[in-house]
Formats: structure tokens, C-alpha cells, sequence
């Protein structure tokens, strides 16, 4: 099962999402991504915002429950992170494969300007290869830091992986942040070294759940990278190619080599996860992995319907706001939130420190518009 919203996740989307609309004007991006011009597509006012309500609304229950079902699952049923993360993946990818296909052939029929999976797919890959390389070890120490540390720490510690897309992207001069994201910055600095050092405190270095911070942590700072370099391979496609790509280009090319990666490695890490794969004879266990492939499909799908739709709350602000009740989840689900007074107070600037740099998000790309 794998956590793909993340924040690098929403940024690399809204990342791609410009791009398209440099590529193919505003008039012909509305119409590749969105309604489009069938009758059967078109949508008032009123039934626009129902659809963005709807969509909003199963974005943050897939993507609360993520983390809790992950760490349901990696510690209860089956305890191979990574192999669960590749099966997740390789199921996500034929979905958007399909997907895609499918908006292939309404653009041909409506005289849309488009590309579409198979076109200079050898270069997409190649382009795309770094940037995944990178995600695939991103999300094998993520989910497994999950597994270690709890669902709360693990959600508190990403989160600040928004300050690494920023220090990133200055470092690679792709953007720099303005007084307001700074602040944003230094807030998330507080109240993550708050976290980070409480969990540290109360569980001890040799603890497993301060292997898990750690990992976690470790994740956050590749989740920065990541979000750069998909952008420069976004760019390098547009720029050199003539390749704007649809987000389910990206993410089925992404997430398919991210599991055949998976696939590759994990008896490395996890010996027995292939041969106990094969030899589930539990039900709970296949309902389990099962509910993993829902949620990461249905927060993938609606992850990128709800920026194609230029909802009024962008989703940089709708993605930070799941790290409260994810928190509330644990504490009555799992038990594992230590409550006292530097934990609460860092979770509190944690929640306020993300959620302020995705209002800032938002206005940034309502701003280039």
C-alpha cells in the first residue's frame, strides 16, 4: 500500500498541471483534463460543486486511512512492507493505463490536442527513471518507517517534508520561497524538531520506533528530491520532446517502474514475502490487501480529477488537512500517539505550519494563471 498523496505527490501533480497549461493553452487543457464538450460531460454550477464536494470528500478518506490501513496491515496481516507497496502499485498503474487509453480516444474523437501513453514512451522512461528510482526508495523506507514507529509520528515527521521541496527547489533554482513560505518553513522546523526529538526522548536511540522515525525521516528528505526531479523530467519532456504529459502518463510509467523495481529487490530485503505471498490462506489477509488497492486508487484518481477540476481550495491545502484526524484515528484506533505536552504542542504547529504553506500553494498557482 503505498502513501502517494503525499505533499511531494500533490506538488509534483500541480507541478505537471502548469506545464500542461503552458503546453496547451488554457481552452485546450480545460477540455483535455476536464468536461469537455459532449453533452453528456457538461455540468452546471450546482452540479460542478456536488462533483468537487464528492471528490474532496473521497480524496480525504482515502488518503486519511492510508497510513491506518498500512499500518494495520504491515503489522497484523502481512509484514512485508515492500512487497505490499509493489502489488499496490502494479494495480494503480493498469488502472491509470486504462485510464489514460481512455483519454486517448475521446481526445482523437473531440480533436483535442493530447499525448498519450505510447507516444516516445522510450524516452518518457528514460526521462522519468531517476526521479523514480528515487520515489521507489522514498516509499520503501516510508511504508517501512510506518511499520515501526506508528501512524501518528510517521504522519507528523512527513509532513516536514514540505520544508526539503522547498530547500530543494531553491538548490536546483527551480523556485524560491517568499517571505511567507520561509515563515511556513521555520514553523515546520519547530514543531518537527519538537516531534523528532520527543519520540527520540521517550522511545530511545536503539529503540524500534526510533528506527522507524529515522527511516521515516530519511523518506521526507527523498520525497524532496523527488518532487524537483520530476518536474525537471517534466520539463525536459515539454521543453525537448514536445511531450506535456497527462498525470496518468506520468503516474502509470512512475509507479509501474516503481514496482518492477520492487519486484526485483525485494527478496533482498524480504526473503520469505514472495513464498508467504503465494500461500495466503487467510481471507482477512486478501480482504486487507484488497481495501490497500481501493484506497490508493481511489486517492490517486481523485488526487488528480480535483486539480484538473481548479477546485476553489487548492490541493495543496486540501492534502495538509488529513494530518489532524489521522492523528485522532491513531489515538483511538492504535493507541500509539504519546500524549504529552511537547507532543501536542509540536503536533499543533506541525497541522498549522503545513496547512498555512498549502494556502500558499494555492495562491502561488492562481497567480501563474
Amino acid at each position: 500500500m503505498i502513501d502517494l498523496l503525499e505533499d511531494h505527490g500533490s506538488d509534483s501533480i500541480e507541478n505537471n498541471d502548469q506545464k500542461l497549461d503552458l503546453a496547451l493553452g488554457n481552452d485546450g487543457y480545460q477540455r483535455l483534463f476536464s468536461d469537455g464538450d459532449n453533452d453528456e460531460f457538461k455540468t452546471g454550477p450546482e452540479q460542478k460543486k456536488t462533483v468537487d464536494i464528492v471528490l474532496v470528500t473521497v480524496y480525504l478518506v482515502s488518503a486519511t486511512a492510508m497510513p491506518l490501513m498500512n499500518y494495520y496491515v504491515f503489522t497484523e496481516q502481512f509484514e512485508y512492507p515492500i512487497l505490499s507497496t509493489a502489488v499496490q502499485l502494479f494495480i494503480t498503474a493498469i488502472i491509470m493505463f486504462f485510464w489514460n487509453i481512455s483519454f486517448h480516444f475521446r481526445c482523437v474523437k473531440e480533436h483535442i490536442p493530447h499525448t498519450w501513453i505510447f507516444e516516445k514512451i522510450w524516452w518518457k522512461i528514460l526521462c522519468l527513471l531517476p526521479a523514480t528510482i528515487v520515489f521507489t526508495l522514498d516509499i520503501s523506507l516510508n511504508n517501512c518507517g510506518l511499520a515501526k514507529c506508528g501512524v501518528s509520528i510517521h504522519v507528523l515527521i512527513k509532513a516536514t517534508g514540505i520544508i526539503w521541496n522547498v530547500l530543494f527547489s531553491a538548490i536546483f533554482k527551480m523556485d524560491f520561497p517568499n517571505k511567507f513560505g520561509c515563515i511556513c518553513c521555520v514553523i515546520l522546523v519547530v514543531g518537527g524538531a519538537m516531534v523528532f526529538g520527543e519520540a527520540l526522548y521517550l522511545y530511545g536511540w536503539g529503540s524500534e520506533t526510533s528506527v522507524g522515525v529515522l527511516l521515516t525521516f530519511s523518506a521526507s528528505i527523498l520525497g524532496g528530491l523527488y518532487t524537483v526531479l520530476i518536474s525537471r523530467s517534466m520539463k525536459r519532456l515539454k521543453l525537448n520532446f514536445s511531450l506535456p504529459m497527462h498525470p496518468t502518463e506520468t503516474t502509470c510509467i512512475n509507479i509501474g517502474m516503481m514496482s518492477l523495481i520492487m519486484f526485483m529487490f525485494d527478496p533482498l530485503v524480504e526473503p520469505h514475502a514472495y513464498y508467504d505471498l503465494f500461500h495466503i490462506d487467510d481471507g482477512a489477509i486478501l480482504l486487507s490487501l484488497f481495501g490497500g488497492v481501493v484506497l490508493t486508487a481511489c486517492m490517486k484518481l481523485t488526487m488528480i480529477w480535483i486539480v484538473s477540476r481548479n477546485t476553489p481550495i487548492g490541493m495543496g491545502v486540501i492534502s495538509q488537512t488529513k494530518l489532524a484526524p489521522q492523528v485522532l484515528l491513531d489515538i483511538f484506533c492504535f493507541h500509539k500517539y504519546p500524549i504529552n505536552f511537547f507532543m501536542i504542542l509540536g503536533t499543533i504547529i506541525i497541522c498549522v505550519g503545513a496547512i498555512m504553506y498549502g494556502f500558499e500553494m494555492n495562491r502561488k498557482k492562481k497567480s501563474k494563471k
